[in-house]
């Protein structure tokens, strides 16, 4: 087991005080909501729950993988990292879901419901309130944190956290108009409010998967990249006789590369060991954050 590097401690200490401030708030939505039954407070709720669900699950696979205590995986975590992203996606279209059928039903409801039915109150507002104003702190932190090698679970949970920033500024506007008026247009504004939010979340989940699947499916890397290889391998062409298999993925934010370079026989192991390693060395610095496996073989 490894220590985290700073950059990778101070990425873990943000997503915790993120989950931290979300779960106090969501007992705020879940009273308030019990309260005053708008449906824009019950999506919050909705849409919390599953935020800081599998927020709880990224800070700990982020954790093992900073850790390097997910070595059975002999291709890097990649997959299993942007695997959690799908799953991110799949719980934010069932929360749009549930939200939507949550929207027809209010709708069927306005012309027999009585004014100002779905009215909100003054704490809702102060809750909403200080979620966007967390939100915006939470979003210029992980702004601060994401450079270097950043983890696609840190980078999800970044975009994930500016959804939230925007979806609790519509919250917001939708109960100020909701407290301030009464009959069908508090209904309305709760139910446009709770409507964009539902909006928001899909498109949110569809960048998600259009980031994910392509890894998934093993991308391959880009042609800049692919010339890091081959000057690497041109530059130490002189260290071995034969160029076996060259294949190379993205993974995440991580570059998979698999060659098979051929030797003579009369090489001694510690000779193909330095050669090797020489190699290896040059590419690992080309491609920051590469898994690179070199396979030696005798040359025919």
């Amino acid at each position: 087991m490894r220590a985290p590097t700073p950059e990778e401690a101070k990425q873990e200490r943000i997503l915790l005080q993120g989950l931290s401030f979300d779960a106090f708030i969501w007992i705020g939505y879940f009273i308030v909501a019990l309260q005053t039954g708008m449906l824009t407070l019950i999506a919050e709720c909705v849409k919390g729950g599953v935020t800081i669900g599998l927020t709880t699950i990224s800070v700990i696979l982020l954790r093992r993988i900073n850790r390097d205590r997910m070595q059975h995986y002999d291709f890097g975590t990649g997959k299993v990292e942007q695997a959690i992203s799908l799953l991110s996606a799949l719980a934010v279209i069932c929360a749009a879901t549930f939200i939507s059928f949550e929207i027809v039903e209010r709708l069927r409801e306005i012309g027999h419901e009585a004014a100002g039915a779905h009215h909100a109150n003054f704490l809702a507002l102060a809750i909403v309130s200080v979620d966007l104003v967390v939100d915006i702190a939470l979003c210029i932190n992980l702004s601060r944190s994401a450079h270097g090698l950043v983890s696609p679970v840190f980078t999800a949970e970044h975009r994930a956290r500016i959804g939230h920033l925007v979806i609790s500024g519509v919250v917001l506007l939708g109960l100020t108009i909701a407290q301030f008026t009464t009959g069908a247009v508090s209904a309305w504004a709760d139910i446009l409010a709770s409507a964009g939010l539902a909006l928001f979340l899909v498109w949110l989940a569809i960048g998600i998967v259009k980031g994910a699947l392509p890894d998934l499916l093993d991308r391959t890397l880009s042609e800049e990249l692919q010339l890091h290889i081959n000057r690497a391998l041109i530059a130490h062409f002189d260290r071995y006789e034969q160029l076996g298999r060259v294949r190379s993925r993205q993974a995440g934010s991580r570059y998979m590369v698999d060659i098979e370079l051929g030797f003579s026989p009369s090489m001694t192991m510690a000779e193909v060991a330095g050669h090797l390693a020489a190699i290896q060395q040059d590419l690992e610095r080309d491609l920051p954050g590469s898994h690179v496996v070199l396979v030696p073989k005798v040359a025919s």
